[in-house]
């Protein structure tokens, strides 16, 4: 899907955008150090258009289950792979960013993303959160998500948009 205004910048949406993501791009660098991370796996990692400006202290990977946006974000010479999050062996890792991704997800397919996750053997995982819950969805669609609900508190954050929504971390 493509976005009007944002379409010539990125695929991924509004939230994708240098200006959405500004927060983000300069809190994530000390949140990674202060962690401890060594690898970040970055799923879904879209077209990079934002995270492609990080100055990352540790190793990449980037997966994604859209070919195209594999194809954008391979032009910056990243380690990324066509992945379906929820079911391929994803790489080893110390910590998940997981940005725009649960939201996106049913229920169900959420359950299992977060089980794939954990096999990767991540201590964090960094994922946006709204502070509240809407009713399932069907995966490819939107719903709030509210991982305070599940996971308590996340242990540092930074705000990512309007009305409380923030990027969070969690253990996984």
């Amino acid at each position: 899907m493509k976005w009007a205004v944002e379409a010539e910048e990125t695929t991924c949406g509004p939230g994708s955008t240098l200006v959405a993501t500004r927060n983000v791009r300069e809190w994530l660098p000390g949140a990674l150090e202060r962690l401890g991370v060594k690898t970040l796996l970055d799923a879904p990692c879209g077209d990079r258009n934002w995270i492609r400006l990080v100055d990352l202290p540790c190793a990449y990977v980037g997966a994604d289950e859209e070919p195209a946006h594999i194809a954008a974000a391979g032009l910056y010479g990243a380690d990324v792979r066509l992945l379906d999050i929820r079911s391929d062996a994803l790489p080893a890792c110390d910590a998940i960013l997981s940005r725009d991704f649960f939201q996106h997800l049913s229920m169900a397919d959420t359950e299992l993303a977060q089980a794939n996750m954990r096999k990767t053997g991540a201590k964090w995982i960094i994922a946006t959160c709204h502070g509240r819950d809407g009713p399932d969805c069907v995966t490819g669609e939107f719903r709030y998500i509210n991982h305070r609900a599940e996971w308590g508190e996340p242990i540092d954050q930074v705000d990512d948009g309007k009305h409380g929504r923030i990027l969070g971390v969690w253990a996984l």
